[in-house]
């Protein structure tokens, strides 16, 4: 999704993310021009406890956590993952967005933003100091894409 966001096109070659990336993603906005440091860090058990690597180290003004809006038994198992992830102080002043891929809209499975918000516990966790948004989307159609950094963008250019 990284490389989707940077180059503004979609490559059907392009995989899931087994290790970790890094982009930096520029995007203007009105009169703003944001520049965004993002990392992609796998979703992959085995690499997740690496995660807090990255983000005790590095500024994250985002946090981009990717479901696939089909698979709620992996929603249901990251739960205790997403909540540590979300209620991580280094992580406290980023802007934190669920991402509910939408890739294979047809399936029967396909969760509702309800059934996913239940899921991942997200009402438990938002409140007044923590509010989380949600997109779905398909991560293989570039405007659907777009609606990522437009949301981004718009969040930042109101707090400044």
């Amino acid at each position: 999704m990284l490389y989707t966001l940077r180059l503004q096109e979609v490559n059907q070659n392009f995989k899931s993310t087994t290790g970790f990336n890094y982009e930096v993603i520029k995007c203007p906005y009105k009169k703003y021009r944001f520049i965004l440091n993002m990392w992609d860090l796998s979703g992959k058990e085995e690499l997740q406890d690496c995660w807090p690597y990255f983000y005790e180290n590095f500024v994250a003004n985002v946090i981009l956590y990717v479901v696939d809006a089909n698979d709620r038994e992996s929603m249901i198992k990251s739960r205790s993952r997403f909540a540590t992830v979300m209620n991580e102080m280094s992580l406290a002043e980023s802007m934190k967005i669920v991402i509910a891929n939408v890739q294979n809209a047809g399936d029967d499975d396909l969760q509702s933003d309800e059934q996913i918000r239940q899921n991942l516990g997200i009402d438990s966790l938002e409140s007044d100091i923590m509010q989380i948004h949600m997109l779905r989307l398909n991560a293989f159609n570039v405007e659907e894409v777009a609606e990522i950094k437009k949301t981004i963008c718009e969040h930042f250019a109101k707090i400044l």
